[in-house]
């Protein structure tokens, strides 16, 4: 390889990785605001008492899992 084609590829690369470190915290941020709904589906009718509303039951799951995530992640619970 000649001296010029070395100092081409180092100087691209370098460019590069600059770049992509750059670039870095703007992706982080953009990924980090996001939020998502998901659906959940349950065996048991709405009106269930303990398998829908009670401690353990799927809607308890998706509380948990919104203050968990700090809100970014919603979950709506349907029964059967």
């Amino acid at each position: 390889m000649s001296s010029s084609r070395r100092k081409f590829l180092s100087t691209s690369i370098g460019a590069g990785v600059a770049g992509a470190a750059l670039a870095a915290p703007a992706i982080v941020k953009a990924q980090s605001a996001q939020t998502f709904n998901w659906k959940m589906t349950s065996a048991y009718p709405k009106g269930a008492p303990f398998y829908m509303d009670g401690p353990g039951s799927a809607t308890d799951l998706a509380k948990r899992i919104l203050e968990m995530s700090g809100g970014r992640l919603k979950i709506q619970v349907f029964g059967a």
